[in-house]
């Protein structure tokens, strides 16, 4: 899976589910929750912040984001197209939209939890249609993959600062 993939969520491509390649609401409860959460083994600040980065890296743009609560909703850039009905033209347009939670745990555990969807907007007489969540696997996977590479390399530069502060004191 290459970024493209993330990308196309949040861009032109939205491709990935108005092709029908994903399920919509096929999924039981604990599957959704086993493709939608993660256990990361990082501090909640840290996972905020690289959850952050990743959306923005992938063309989203954050609508709501509160570190206290772990709560974050950001919306793609939206994708148009215009129809021909019985009524004439309409325009309808695609926004993919994106939730995520994060939850304090033990020893510096946090659970990630992150929905992907979409929900149509018609000038036509449809109006808003409801969101579709997206259940695709690859869509999930990718996201938690870019998401630990980006949790690692905090953790790396904060392992560096911790190294460099040590050795100026001793320097000292």
């Amino acid at each position: 899976m290459t970024a493209q993939s993330l990308q196309s969520i949040s861009g032109e491509g939205v491709t990935l589910f108005s092709a029908g390649e994903q399920k919509n609401g096929d999924a039981s409860q604990p599957d959704r929750r086993r493709l939608q959460e993660r256990r990361l083994p990082a501090p909640k600040s840290l996972v905020f912040a690289s959850v952050m980065n990743v959306l923005a890296d992938n063309g989203f743009r954050a609508t709501f984001a509160d570190a206290t609560t772990g709560f974050i909703t950001a919306i793609g850039r939206s994708k148009s197209r215009v129809t021909v009905n019985v009524g004439g033209l309409s325009r309808i347009s695609d926004q993919p939209t994106v939730s995520v939670f994060l939850k304090d745990g033990l020893n510096n555990i946090t659970s990630v939890r992150v929905v992907f969807g979409t929900s149509t907007q018609s000038s036509g007489n449809s109006g808003t249609l409801p969101e579709r969540i997206l259940e695709d696997e690859t869509i999930y996977t990718h996201f938690f993959d870019q998401l630990a590479i980006e949790i690692e390399g905090r953790n790396a530069g904060i392992a560096a600062d911790i190294e460099r502060t040590e050795g100026s004191e001793i320097a000292h």
